[in-house]
């Protein structure tokens, strides 16, 4: 996660007087460009999994240039240091840029990591994506570092069984299970009756493990559109 703070410890390694190139895949921001706002927000947001987080974010904006000279190294700095002085909650929430060539169709962005070339030190912009979080938060909660399924029919010691997601599909809040036999029906049946709800008012989040074809992870949560479940 990149932040201002951050930044500017990666910055602070290079000489003040090394001009600072940003960077994106349609090629190098115009030389005067401009550091429009620091911004700081709070967002509150629903994914697609029904849930519910706040969380805080940072955004960089800067107008192309059409200049003779891109800003130096110790110029930005500065400029990120006082603002930060002024808002210190900038300082230590995730940053994004906000920045369109020519000024055009302005586009939201990340940061890498600085990297000198040619003594110019150049700070590479990529484009933004769209993400699934509970596909995420699924990933994370998977890789594990002892095997979950050792002692059981089909699996390899002293490897791990349920590995990794290799797509957001496997992950996501979409039913993923290899079919939905007696055993997740009698899940689902016990599961309504603990809320009250029709089991069509549900959705069942589940993976099965690779090694044992187990249920290794599960969750359960309301359906927000309210309609009959569909499996994928």
């Amino acid at each position: 996660m990149t932040t201002f703070d951050r930044l500017l410890t990666d910055l602070r390694r290079y000489d003040e007087s090394t001009p600072l190139v940003f960077t994106s895949p349609e090629g190098e921001i115009g030389a005067g460009y401009h550091v429009t706002e620091l911004r700081h927000s709070k967002s509150t947001g629903i994914d697609c999994g029904g849930n519910v987080e706040a969380w805080q974010e940072a955004r960089l904006q800067v107008l192309d240039g059409d200049g003779q000279e891109h800003m130096k190294v110790g110029k930005f700095c500065d400029i990120l240091e006082k603002s930060l002085s002024k808002l210190p909650e900038l300082r230590d929430v995730p940053l994004l840029v906000e920045v369109g060539h020519g000024n055009k169709n302005l586009t939201l962005m990340s940061l890498s990591t600085p990297e000198l070339h040619k003594n110019r030190l150049k700070l590479p912009l990529d484009d933004a994506r769209a993400v699934c979080k509970p596909a995420q938060r699924s990933k994370a909660a998977i890789k594990i570092n002892q095997p979950c399924c050792t002692g059981n029919a089909g699996s390899v010691s002293g490897t791990p069984c349920c590995g990794s997601v290799s797509t957001e599909s496997e992950a996501c809040c979409a039913l993923r299970l290899s079919s939905a036999g007696d055993s997740l029906m009698r899940i689902w049946t016990w599961a309504a009756k603990q809320v009250s709800l029709p089991a069509r008012m549900l959705v069942i989040h589940g993976f099965r493990c690779k090694c044992c074809k187990k249920l290794c992870f599960l969750r359960i949560l309301p359906c927000l559109t309210l309609q009959p479940l569909r499996f994928f």
